[in-house]
């Protein structure tokens, strides 16, 4: 979200970042969205196809993650 400017994104979207930082391909990206919006609630709701980080989401993004690839 800061480095790219996007409000929001969708699954081509992750297919993009993804393959732009060399990441090992999920085998469903739609997928992985959906799930981190429905069970983690990372994500809100979707507009025109795409969907919107949610407080959960930026939180996780800019704290928690960082905080557990330390731990490890």
């Amino acid at each position: 979200m800061d480095e790219l400017a996007w409000d929001r994104v969708d699954h081509h979207d992750l297919y993009t970042v993804y393959s732009a930082m060399g990441y090992e391909m999920p085998s469903n990206l739609r997928s992985q969205l959906v799930n981190a919006r429905q069970r983690d609630k990372y994500f809100g709701g979707v507009v025109d196809g795409k969907t919107q980080l949610s407080h959960a989401g930026e939180t996780f993004g800019r704290h928690k993650s960082i905080d557990a690839q330390e731990d490890e």
